[in-house]
């Protein structure tokens, strides 16, 4: 069983307990939004000494669905915003053998012809109101910069994972998320890496990368324990080139401290009492929230056919024991493991 394992560390700190205020949140069923990602830039057959500028990778069309006039819907909600975002600290193409070598890029963002916004850092925000009679269809075309004057040093395959997310009222208390979809660029300069001769797949190649929110310091526990409310804290994003049927990945999110115990925030320098909570995957109801270790199954493939999973995690259910506790600072670790099997 091949294995990998990174951590996400929740600093936290007690703060006076807040009121919290309940708001009606749209309904993603009330739209339909259809991403398409092109995959020709995503099968790791495109050599960028020829194939680099400007280049069409897919595209996003979203609008009222029939579901949203059954309810007696009444105007169509202006406050649409995309945010992109990639696991890398910037806006480049890393080598899957070598995290060193890299290609910056960026990408544009276009609607019936018109620059909406370039993307060139680790996230940007994209919002656009959309009027009435419109059903926005987005176009995306990726610019990739190859590094001609040394190319024996950068020759091998590289990877760009772009996760694709459309909110209505962003960042405001009825904020929904009502479509996603994870865009995987895996292109090659002069020679695929780990090729084989004769052709064929060569050796399979995994990543997992783990994105830490800023939501995970200054955790507000009292409030959380008070309205049992739920936090997005962090994100998973894996890719691979690996297509074979015969495949079985899990990924698994257990304790940092203890993979047997309970998930719970610790108190800094102290044995006194934990606070227990549960971890759920937004978007993914089936899975429940849990209090202690649990597996992922990877299901999801890119459009050429490769195992691939986004999803974020988030904490909720805080103290669902009704443990008491004293006033200090409290961490806590969740664990996430990539498991083949």
């Amino acid at each position: 069983m091949k294995l990998r394992s990174m951590c996400i560390a929740l600093l936290v700190f007690i703060f006076a307990i807040l009121s919290v205020s309940a708001a009606d949140t749209p309904d993603p069923d009330w739209f339909y939004v259809y991403f398409h990602q092109e995959d020709w830039f995503a099968n790791n057959r495109t050599d960028l000494r020829y194939n680099y500028a400007d280049r069409y990778i897919g595209q996003l069309q979203f609008g009222p669905d029939s579901y949203y006039y059954n309810t007696g819907g009444t105007g169509w909600p202006e406050d649409f915003t995309l945010v992109v975002t990639t696991p890398f600290d910037g806006f480049y193409l890393t080598n899957v053998d070598d995290e060193t070598l890299t290609f910056p890029a960026y990408l544009d963002i276009t609607r019936d012809g018109d620059l909406i916004r370039r993307v060139q850092s680790d996230e940007e925000i994209i919002p656009y109101t959309v009027p009435w009679a419109q059903r926005p269809l987005f176009r995306f075309d990726i610019t990739i910069f190859p590094r001609f004057d040394d190319q024996d040093t950068y020759k091998g395959t590289y990877f760009l994972p772009l996760n694709m997310e459309l909110y209505v009222n962003y960042e405001d208390e009825d904020e929904a998320k009502i479509g996603e979809s994870l865009f995987n660029i895996l292109v090659y300069f002069v020679e695929k890496s780990s090729s084989t001769p004769g052709g064929g797949q060569g050796s399979v190649f995994t990543n997992l990368w783990i994105q830490r929110y800023s939501t995970a310091d200054g955790v507000d526990i009292p409030t959380l324990q008070q309205s049992q409310g739920s936090l997005p804290v962090g994100s998973v994003n894996f890719s691979s080139n690996d297509k074979k049927n015969s495949s079985s990945y899990l990924i698994r999110i257990s304790p940092g401290e203890d993979p047997n115990s309970i998930f719970a925030f610790h108190k800094q320098g102290s044995t006194s009492t934990a606070i227990p909570y549960k971890v759920y995957v937004p978007g993914r109801s089936q899975l429940g929230s849990q209090d202690q270790s649990f597996d992922i199954p990877v299901t999801t493939r890119s459009p050429a056919g490769y195992w691939q999973d986004y999803f974020e995690l988030g904490i909720t259910q805080m103290n669902y024991l009704n443990w008491s506790y004293t006033v200090g600072d409290y961490s806590s670790l969740i664990q996430i493991e990539l498991l083949k099997e």
